[in-house]
């Protein structure tokens, strides 16, 4: 990977930028902006790559940090449907690195109305099951979303779960997970609701994404979680459900355990 002069990325960035307007030779640019970049070789004592199944170029982090800038001050006077345009195209790249400029994009997109970045976080979230890049696209993509259209938000997440794709489940949890720990979300007690739902007959695809959501929910609101998990344990006779309750009241107690002690 060649070492990142400020000056020589600055020059490089404002010529692939003036290609701005055509979205399809932009994202060819990139490409080959990535590949000049790129760092494929992983040497044991670095930083270990990004959990992705998909290719990645690896360029130095300074080179992603001012892609993401350009991008934003770029087009933050184009249409939000030239801006789309170029999301779609950077978001079906083979490569993890544009997808996530992608998700930068969508990210910097109105919430009102909300339906297209709704059906682009269903398409890309529904679809591939890539744990670098969906992760992103909760976190990061639906962020505005999440927080500016709540409601809309959770119906959202419901009708991923009232699929019958065992990859829009997982999304699903994703998103629940994602929306526990964003500390600006104020509807907690919905992520609770939905939740309750689900551990009543977990099924088995989905209990280990069920355990993540509870900690993340334990990590945010831990007498809420515990008042919860014990109503819960009470409530459910499914012999699944019990065990997962148990197992996230397990963890719970070591959490507020180590945190005394941290704090001693």
């Amino acid at each position: 990977m060649p070492a990142v002069q400020l000056t020589r990325l600055r020059f490089q960035l404002a010529e692939l930028f003036t290609h701005i307007g055509q979205p399809e030779r932009f994202a060819a640019k990139l490409n080959d902006l990535l590949e000049f970049y790129s760092d494929r070789i992983y040497r044991p004592g670095e930083e270990a790559p990004a959990l992705s199944m998909l290719p990645q170029y690896r360029p130095h982090p300074a080179v992603m940090r001012q892609l993401e800038l350009e991008l934003v001050e770029t087009t933050q006077n184009c249409s939000e449907t030239d801006k789309i345009t170029l999301a779609d195209i950077l978001l079906n790249d083979a490569h993890l690195e544009p997808r996530l400029l992608g998700v930068h994009l969508l990210a910097t997109l109105s919430t009102d109305p909300p339906e297209p970045l709704l059906e682009r976080i269903h398409r890309y979230a529904s679809g591939r099951d890539d744990p670098a890049f969906l992760r992103a696209l909760i976190e990061k993509g639906a962020a505005r979303l999440r927080r500016q259209q709540s409601s809309r938000w959770i119906n959202f997440i419901k009708s991923w779960l009232a699929s019958p794709s065992q990859l829009s489940h997982i999304a699903a949890l994703r998103a629940l997970v994602e929306t526990a720990r964003d500390s600006e979300f104020k509807n907690l007690p919905a992520v609770f609701d939905i939740t309750g739902s689900l551990l009543t007959s977990p099924p088995p695809d989905l209990q280990g994404h069920l355990l993540t959501l509870l900690q993340a929910l334990d990590e945010r609101s831990p007498a809420e979680t515990r008042y919860f998990l014990r109503q819960l344990l009470t409530a459910t006779n499914d012999p699944a459900g019990q065990r997962l309750i148990r197992q996230a009241q397990a963890r719970s107690k070591e959490n507020a355990a180590n945190s005394t002690t941290q704090g001693v």
